[in-house]
């Protein structure tokens, strides 16, 4: 609002100013040019009687024609007093003067300064959002990278446990080949000898270990016959005990 008056305030002071240029060049800067200008007429109701159009003067007489001219000029003169100045235009109706028009000058200055000083925060904060944004695509590519990287090894581990498990497949089945045969030879010994190798194994935790899987993996009749030849009645019930372990592991 307060621009748009200043505005309107700045293109009436241009506007009076051109027809004061216009009417010195034309010889019309007087009360008379003046009043007879429609605008001004307009603002102070004084161009009424430009609207009744020219009067005819009255031609002077062979007498008193001096009087008459005297008495007109001295009209003219009384209404050249009574007729505003140019200056005297910032007093009409708008209400404008040229201090408020200064004023509003400088509100719009400092207006136009206040939005400069807003558009330059505003650039700051776009670039630190750029920046930032920036940033974080970075960051998400570097996390992109460092993901395909846990993947690949991923997979590495994962082909090395499957290849591990292969082995100790491999492994198992060779040991449990080598298991068989060992009961297989354990069995074509008679019951006392065969018996009597089972006391040696069970001395060590190795042979412990190794002749229970062997007497598990044996054919059921073989391994009772060795069993039952067994002198100590307690180491009979512990390997029974621990074969069915066995047995349950190896079906689960």
């Amino acid at each position: 609002m307060r621009e748009g008056l200043a505005t309107a305030g700045l293109g009436v002071g241009l506007f009076v100013t051109a027809l004061a240029g216009t009417l010195a060049v034309q010889g019309r800067l007087d009360a008379d040019g003046i009043r007879g200008l429609p605008v001004i007429s307009w603002f102070t109701g004084a161009g009424e009687e430009f609207e009744e159009g020219p009067q005819e003067p009255a031609s002077p007489g062979p007498q008193g024609g001096g009087a008459r001219g005297g008495s007109r000029s001295a009209a003219t003169d009384d209404a050249a007093d009574e007729t505003p100045g140019l200056f005297a235009i910032p007093k009409l109706e708008s209400g404008i003067s040229a201090e408020d028009v200064e004023r509003f000058l400088a509100q719009a200055k400092a207006a136009r300064e206040a939005a400069e000083q807003e558009r330059a925060l505003v650039a700051a904060e776009t670039r630190a959002l750029e920046t930032r944004q920036r940033d974080l695509e970075d960051r998400e590519n570097a996390i992109a990278q460092a993901m395909l990287k846990v993947d690949a090894e991923r997979e590495k581990l994962e082909r090395r446990i499957e290849e591990f498990e292969r082995q100790v497949l491999l492994v198992q089945r060779d040991e449990i080949r080598a298991l068989r045969d060992y009961g297989r030879s354990l069995a074509a010994f008679d019951p006392e000898r065969a018996a009597a190798i089972v006391g040696q194994e069970w001395e060590s935790e190795t042979g412990r270990k190794r002749i229970v899987r062997v007497l598990a993996l044996m054919e059921p009749g073989d391994a009772d016959a060795v069993l039952g030849a067994l002198p100590d009645t307690r180491l009979r019930e512990v390997l029974l005990e621990r074969m069915k372990v066995v047995v349950e592991t190896r079906d689960r």
